[in-house]
């Protein structure tokens, strides 16, 4: 109808939503740049990191809706799988010393009874591997020597 007055409820409609398909293309915008942060992240970046991002980047939101968008399109980070030493492998057909001391570890003299052994420690520099040698009588003295590499001779 040509001239016809529209109602305030449809008008209010309308205005609600154009403003729902600018805020959907606003969230478009941004999911796209969160994708890019994303993908040169090696898909590690989770929302923290991608909101500290866009904020260097002059891209000012919040972090919620870069959790919720990360959310809603399935951009998850890779989570990292904890690495874990293994030190002993019993599956093998190698002869295995013999177990000398039974759980009797009482000395009478010093040098009758040594105990060794080795272990990695962790560093921001990469793995510490750590062997100590000490005498069972004398067991608050002990010697150790460490190094980054193990060092079988």
């Amino acid at each position: 109808m040509p001239g016809a007055r529209r109602s305030p409820q449809w008008l209010l409609r309308v205005a609600q939503t154009a403003a729902q398909c600018a805020g959907k293309m606003a969230d478009l915008v941004l999911l796209m740049h969160i994708q890019d942060i994303f993908e040169q992240s090696r898909e590690t970046y989770g929302s923290y990191r991608v909101h500290a991002e866009l904020a260097e980047q002059g891209l000012r939101c919040g972090r919620k809706r870069v959790a919720r968008l990360m959310q809603e399109y399935n951009v998850q980070p890779k989570t990292r799988q904890r690495f874990r030493v293994i030190t002993t492998d019993s599956n093998h057909k190698l002869p295995v010393a013999p177990n000398r001391l039974n759980q009797e570890f009482t000395a009478d003299r010093p040098d009758q009874i040594w105990l060794t052994d080795i272990t990695y420690v962790p560093t921001a520099e990469g793995w510490l591997y750590l062997a100590v040698v000490m005498d069972l009588l004398s067991s608050p003295r002990f010697g150790g020597q460490r190094d980054k590499i193990v060092n079988l001779t």
